[in-house]
């Protein structure tokens, strides 16, 4: 499946490998990366890393390995303008290593609180808005006019009769499918007023 709450840590890595990492391919349209693009892994474990790393080469080329670099500490990370956050982050760790303005991409439960969202270009991976039109059922999400990203897959498995799962490891390729099938039953990101400078 294609949200972000089935995805391991490691596999949501490999999924940012592929987006800034890796050249386009003819199925994939987004523009070239910056050569001078750096990914910064954000862990204590070096074994995780050299994995990671050595998946990247394997996929992507020595290249795009070699612009992955392992971050111990959120003081070390410090300076990157796009975070990827797929785990809880203490509010004093965002303020004083993301510099206000920074994209904070979000998939982690719970999520960055409003107040602290607002200074930054915030976005909600995890929690979908969809068509209130579609439904007459009443939801209870922390984040108000949205759904778990769980809940809307089980909502478009059952619209579809899938019997498709979410176990195990992702097919990258299929992430663009589901979500062109997440669009089309009326789910989308969820955005709010921000406080940080336009994108």
């Amino acid at each position: 499946g294609a949200y972000p709450h089935r995805v391991d840590r490691a596999r949501a890595t490999t999924n940012a490998h592929r987006l800034l990492l890796a050249p386009p391919t003819p199925s994939h349209t987004r523009p070239p990366p910056s050569p001078s693009l750096q990914v910064r892994l954000l862990t204590s474990s070096e074994e995780r890393y050299l994995t990671l790393k050595a998946e990247a080469a394997r996929l992507y080329g020595a290249e795009a390995a070699a612009r992955l670099t392992r971050a111990p500490t959120y003081a070390d990370a410090a300076g990157a303008g796009v975070w990827v956050i797929g785990k809880l982050i203490r509010a004093d760790d965002l303020k004083a290593h993301v510099a206000a303005g920074s994209l904070l991409l979000d998939y982690a439960v719970p999520h960055v609180p409003d107040e602290l969202a607002a200074r930054y270009r915030y976005v909600n991976g995890a929690a979908l808005a969809y068509e209130p039109r579609d439904t007459d059922l009443t939801f209870c999400h922390d984040v108000p006019g949205t759904v778990p990203a769980c809940l809307a897959a089980t909502i478009i498995h059952c619209r579809e009769e899938s019997r498709e799962h979410e176990c195990g490891e992702v097919d990258l390729e299929s992430l663009d499918a589901w979500w062109k099938r997440a669009e089309a039953h009326g789910f989308r990101l969820a955005h709010r007023p921000v406080a940080g400078p336009a994108a």
